[in-house]
């Protein structure tokens, strides 16, 4: 084999054809007898390599060579992920920094922003599907991506002098965020869970619910039969009295 790739390769320098590209004679062979399938085996594993053994000299060299070129590969692209993973996720990348699994039956009470407060307490009529959790963190964190705008609440024995507060442009967020008088804006699961939104922040605003039927009726109260009235209506005969 070794004079056969001699005289190949003899040839195809000596050809005097300067256009060719191609080797002359036939391709070159391995100097061993064994396939390209045999040696995988052999780099891959030693269990194979034990079971043919004895290899020649040169065969264990060629196997250890290899092994040594794909183990230093393998570090040096291991460094470079290390390396990746430790800079920080570009913005918009959507990989998040330190991301926690948030499971939905373990998941924390929305806050209510005070936006959302004082636009209900200034007679500003909040549409119910910017009560959304997505909108109300909306709110919480990227408030100055939205349309607000200061007014003075109307003053009162208690605060004859109020301080301007912060509200929502109400025109230019219907236009932004559309209106509740589309009933495309809610599914019915949504509607349940911004109605649940919505009766928190008119308890935030008028004190505790009670059951107590001699107490003043409240916002808050009224509206959370409003709620379980729709969310129990398949129990119509049982919820009537109650609205």
């Amino acid at each position: 084999m070794e004079s056969l790739n001699k005289t190949s390769i003899d040839l195809t320098l000596c050809c005097r054809d300067k256009d060719r590209s191609a080797d002359v004679r036939v391709p070159l062979r391995a100097l061993y007898g064994y396939t390209a399938d045999k040696m995988e085996d052999m780099i891959l594993g030693e269990l194979y390599c034990a079971a043919v053994s004895p290899l020649p000299v040169f065969i264990r060299l060629q196997v250890d060579r290899v092994q040594r070129r794909r183990a230093a590969r393998w570090e040096v692209k291991g460094e470079k992920s290390t390396e990746k993973a430790k800079t920080r996720p570009l913005l918009g990348s959507m990989v998040l920094v330190n991301s926690i699994t948030c499971v939905p039956g373990q998941q924390t009470t929305v806050i209510i922003p005070e936006t959302v407060l004082y636009s209900i307490q200034n007679k500003l009529y909040v549409p119910l599907n910017w009560f959304t959790k997505k909108h109300l963190l909306k709110i919480q964190h990227c408030l100055q991506e939205l349309h607000t705008k200061l007014m003075r609440p109307e003053p009162t024995a208690d605060f004859p002098n109020p301080d301007k507060v912060l509200t929502f442009d109400m025109a230019n967020m219907a236009a932004f965020w559309s209106s509740d008088k589309d009933y495309s804006c809610l599914t019915p699961l949504k509607w349940q869970e911004s109605a649940r939104n919505l009766e928190s922040a008119l308890v935030l605003l008028c004190g505790p619910l009670t059951d107590d039927p001699a107490a003043k009726p409240t916002h808050a109260g009224e509206f959370r039969k409003h709620r379980l009235f729709f969310v129990n209506y398949g129990k119509f005969e049982e919820t009537y009295t109650v609205w």
